[in-house]
Parts: structure tokens; C-alpha cells; sequence
């Protein structure tokens, strides 16, 4: 369990980052 938060620690941040910036070039 603790590698799964360490793998999600490390992999969500660009994916949010990403997601955001995708989603804010989408709409404008």
C-alpha cells in the first residue's frame, strides 16, 4: 500500500498539472 501512495504521491501532481492546463486551453 505504501509504494501505491508513494507511485500516486509522485505520478498525480503532473497529471493534475497537465489536466489543468489541457482543460484551460480547451475552454479558452
Amino acid at each position: 500500500m505504501n509504494v501505491i501512495r508513494i507511485i500516486l504521491a509522485i505520478f498525480l501532481p503532473p497529471v493534475a498539472a497537465f489536466l489543468t492546463v489541457g482543460v484551460g486551453l480547451h475552454f479558452w
